[in-house]
C-alpha cells in the first residue's frame, strides 16, 4: 500500500546518499543520518516510511553463517528514481543503474567499500585540515580501465581500482589516491600482477589497501616488497591498514597507514603536517593539483 511522505531535507540527502552508493545498509544510513544516541528507533522508523511511499526498495538478503536472516539491502524506489533524477541537472552524473550483486561475496565487497568510503567523507566533515574529498567508484571507473604490460608474463594486465579518491585542503590542494578493499580472497597468482601495475603506475599515486587483519597486511607487503626489488621501482607507493582501524576518526587522524618501505606508522593530516619525527624518513607523494588520472577533479 502506498503511503504519501512530506519529504524533509534529511530525507532528500539519504535519498541522494542511496543513489550515489547504489546499495547500502540501514547501518550506513544510520551512521550518516541518525548517528545521535537513542536514534535507531527514528531511523527504522523514517526507512519504514520511506519504504512504504516507494522512495526505498528493500531487500532482504540471505545470512552469511546459513542461520537467520541476512542484512537488509536498500536501493532506490521508484518514486526515489525519479526525486533523484530530476534533481541531477548535470548530464554526466546520470543515476546508474542498481548493481547486480548476484552473491554475498559481492555484496559484501560492496557493502565494505560503502563502509570505508562514508568513514572517509564523514572524517573531511570533521576536519580542519581537509576541506572535502571526491570520490569515483568501480564503476565510473570501469569506462576507463587501467591497462599496462606485465614484464612477468608479457602480457597486458587491464584492472580496475575499487576506488579513486581526492582529498582536498582548504588552501585548494589536491592528494589523489587509489583504493583497494582487500578480503584476504585473491590468491597472490592474481594479486601480484596487480601489484606490480600499481608500482608502475604513471603518474604514480598512492594505492591505499585495506585489508582484514594484521596476517594479510604482512603477507601483501612481503609481495610489494618483493616486486618492487624485481622491478627496481620504489615500494612506498603501497599503503596498508586492517579494516578495524578504519572508522571517521582514524582514517585520516590516526597512525593507520604502514607505507610499504616507509613509514610503519602514518597518517594521512601528515600530508598537511609533515615529518614529526615518528615515522621513518621516507614520506609519500607531496600534495599537488589533480593529475591526469581516473580520479577526475575535485567533487
Amino acid at each position: 500500500m502506498f503511503h504519501a511522505v512530506q519529504l524533509t531535507e534529511r530525507d532528500r540527502r539519504l535519498l541522494q546518499m542511496v543513489a550515489t552508493y547504489r546499495a547500502v545498509t540501514i547501518a550506513q544510513l544510520r551512521r550518516r543520518f541518525f548517528a545521535t544516541p537513542g536514534a535507531r528507533s527514528a531511523c527504522y522508523a523514517r526507512i519504514k516510511r520511506l519504504i512504504s511511499a516507494h522512495y526505498l526498495s528493500a531487500q532482504r538478503l540471505g545470512s552469511v553463517s546459513g542461520i537467520g536472516s541476512g542484512k537488509m539491502l536498500l536501493t532506490l524506489g521508484r518514486a526515489g528514481r525519479r526525486l533523484v533524477t530530476a534533481a541531477q541537472n548535470d548530464t554526466r552524473h546520470r543515476l546508474g543503474r542498481t548493481p547486480r550483486l548476484r552473491t554475498l561475496g559481492t555484496l559484501a565487497h560492496h557493502l565494505a567499500i560503502g563502509d570505508l568510503r562514508l568513514s572517509f567523507e564523514l572524517a573531511v566533515e570533521q576536519s580542519r585540515r581537509f576541506r572535502r574529498m571526491a570520490w569515483r567508484p568501480e564503476h565510473e571507473l570501469a569506462s576507463a580501465p587501467i591497462r599496462l604490460p606485465d614484464p612477468e608474463s608479457g602480457q597486458t594486465f587491464t584492472w580496475i581500482p575499487d576506488g579513486a579518491l581526492q582529498l582536498e585542503l582548504h588552501d585548494g590542494r589536491t592528494q589523489s589516491f587509489l583504493v583497494e578493499l582487500d578480503r584476504g580472497t585473491i590468491p597472490g597468482k592474481r594479486l601480484r600482477p596487480k601489484l606490480r601495475a600499481y608500482l608502475r603506475q604513471v603518474p604514480p599515486l598512492p594505492v591505499l589497501f585495506v585489508v582484514p587483519d594484521a596476517h594479510r597486511q604482512a603477507t601483501i607487503l612481503a609481495w610489494t616488497r618483493t616486486e618492487a626489488e624485481r622491478l627496481g621501482t620504489d615500494p612506498t607507493l603501497i599503503w596498508l591498514t586492517t579494516s578495524a582501524q578504519v572508522t571517521e576518526t582514524t582514517v585520516l587522524e590516526r597512525l593507520i597507514w604502514q607505507v610499504v618501505g616507509g613509514p610503519v606508522a602514518w597518517a594521512l593530516t601528515a600530508l598537511v603536517d609533515g615529518h614529526d619525527g615518528r615515522t621513518a624518513q621516507h614520506a609519500p607523494a607531496d600534495l599537488d593539483h589533480d593529475p591526469q588520472h581516473p580520479t577526475g577533479g575535485p567533487a
